[in-house]
């Protein structure tokens, strides 16, 4: 478990189906997403295939906490133990919980604990390019635009959406901590 203040990260479990049903329906969190949740069915596919990638120790999974209520859920996956890289994402919050620090400190501790234990060089963070909420949120976290690719993957609706790839190093982790933890405590 991560935690900051209010905020927890407790590792995914199929408990979770129960308390993320509450929300993961709300077609505000699929506008831009790869996937659409729809029904229970859906989302415990999701669950299993997300746990799936846990027991293959290529994704770490949290369900994002706050005081007592779960308000969302996080991972760092395709992790590269060799080439000490990851990427930080498949990020949904309840929306009603959407633009409070929920985000902000859950993004923080992932990075602050895949640079600072699980010693990563580099974290990526990828999000469609017409998504303006996702990558402001990004770029406010200290993340460095990389690249555009075009035409890169197929989401839900069937198109085939632009994304943006941001990147954070290590090299720069004590400067933004630094500048995160001064926004979570404001």
């Amino acid at each position: 478990m991560l935690q900051y203040t209010t905020i927890s990260l407790i590792p995914l479990e199929s408990k979770h189906i129960l308390m993320l049903k509450n929300f993961a329906f709300d077609n505000k969190l699929w506008e831009f997403g790869l996937n659409k949740l729809s029904n229970v069915d859906e989302l415990e596919i999701y669950i299993s295939n997300a746990l799936t990638n846990v027991e293959k120790k290529n994704a770490i999974v949290w369900v994002i906490q706050k005081d007592k209520e779960i308000v969302g859920t996080t991972r760092l996956a395709n992790i590269d133990y060799n080439g000490k890289t990851a990427q930080l994402g498949w990020t949904w919050i309840n929306p009603k919980y959407q633009g409070t620090k929920s985000n902000k400190i859950s993004k923080y501790l992932i990075l602050q604990y895949a640079f600072e234990k699980l010693n990563l060089n580099k974290i990526e963070l990828k999000t469609d390019t017409l998504n303006t909420i996702s990558n402001k949120a990004i770029l406010s976290i200290g993340a460095k635009l990389e690249a555009t690719l075009e035409n890169d993957i197929k989401t839900w609706r069937g198109n085939y959406r632009d994304t943006n790839v941001y990147t954070i190093e290590k090299n720069d982790w004590q400067n933004i901590k630094l500048q995160l933890l001064n926004k979570i405590e404001r």
